[in-house]
């Protein structure tokens, strides 16, 4: 299954260090490949660094793309990160 979903960051602080270390976390529990669009930028949602590089500050619009067989459950964790503001999160520490 291939799925295609914009997806905006509403953390406060951005996909610094500690939140993006809890989306690769959890991309990859799942099988499915998973990438990530800013701009004309493409990066491995399941690679630390890659996400790092899109330097998404809060408000930034990312597509991601899903394909394999857990593709719709992948987008569903994905978007619970992506669109919370992960300021008050006790998993993940300022």
């Amino acid at each position: 299954m291939y799925i295609e979903k914009k997806m905006t960051v509403r953390n406060k602080q951005g996909l610094h260090v500690r939140p993006a270390r809890k989306l690769y976390d959890v991309a990859n529990k799942f099988s499915s490949n998973i990438t990530i669009v800013k701009d004309d930028q493409v990066v491995n949602g399941k690679n630390i660094l890659d996400i790092l590089t899109l330097a998404a500050i809060e408000g930034t619009e990312l597509l991601f793309r899903f394909d394999g067989n857990d593709a719709e459950a992948a987008a569903s964790a994905i978007q619970q990160i992506i669109e919370a503001d992960l300021t008050n999160d006790p998993t993940v520490y300022y």
